[in-house]
């Protein structure tokens, strides 16, 4: 998740900046600034009473970039596309999320690239009344068609994404897509416990295979050590995102706003 301390500017020309990836949290945006070859210039945070007005300054600032925007909240479901029906949208939450707080956002759909399944997500209203006003391109998808479609490209059995005090993780099996969840985490044994019981549950051999990290862990923390016990294939993704100029922390932090640009 983006903070303060993540944020960074090595834009030199604002033309420089072909794309923007936004990272929509319950009460925040983390956004990302890309140049045409690939490069990360600059991240910021938006939070609070006044982040919605700041994003809404963003693209004003930025009218001719592309858009990627990516969900990371709750709620959200998996569909069969062969079950889907549009009418019925809400009812595939009931019994599983209280939709009261959701009567200001809007219905959201994407699809996995592997998988014949939709992702049932939401929006907040006044964002997607926005981005529908612009006339560039906009993509939209959630983190967990993100996530899936990043094993599948990539091939991967595991990829876990820590992001505040949730833990996300997406599970393939011969490029097939097992599982994916996000879980609340208060502390260090929470975490543990998670990825273990979901790596035990589908018979991953997680003391072989490697298995993909990335978000807010760092190779000096308990958590990275303990898992790294377990786990002696475990791989800090710190190396996916390019900047300009050197960061003070590690490129692993921002692998949500290179997800939401690279597996819509």
């Amino acid at each position: 998740m983006g903070q303060i301390g993540q944020t960074f500017d090595h834009i030199y020309d604002k033309k420089e900046i072909t794309e923007l990836s936004v990272v929509a949290y319950t009460d925040s945006f983390f956004c990302g600034y890309w140049s045409r070859d690939d490069m990360l210039l600059k991240a910021d945070y938006f939070s609070g009473e006044n982040a919605l007005d700041l994003m809404k300054q963003l693209l004003k600032e930025f009218p001719d970039a592309a858009l990627k925007m990516l969900s990371s909240t709750i709620p959200f479901v998996h569909v069969p596309k062969a079950q889907y029906e549009d009418a019925g949208f809400e009812l595939y939450f009931k019994g599983l999320y209280d939709l009261r707080k959701r009567k200001r956002h809007d219905k959201q759909l994407d699809a996995f690239k592997n998988l014949d399944a939709n992702t049932l997500y939401y929006l907040e209203r006044t964002l997607c009344n926005e981005i529908k006003q612009e006339e560039r391109s906009v993509e939209t998808v959630h983190i967990s068609t993100a996530m899936s479609n990043y094993a599948y490209l990539t091939e991967s059995d595991c990829l876990i994404y820590l992001q505040g005090s949730s833990l996300h993780i997406c599970c393939h099996r011969d490029g097939t897509f097992l599982f994916y969840n996000q879980f609340y985490c208060a502390g260090v044994n929470d975490y543990l416990y998670f990825i273990l019981a979901v790596l035990q549950h589908f018979n991953i051999d997680y003391t072989s295979l490697e298995i993909q990290l990335a978000g807010e862990i760092d190779k000096s923390s308990r958590l990275y050590s303990n898992l790294k016990t377990y786990m002696p294939g475990l791989r800090l993704m710190d190396d996916l995102v390019q900047t300009r100029e050197d960061l003070p922390s590690g490129k692993q932090l921002y692998f949500d706003l290179f997800l939401a640009r690279t597996c819509v």
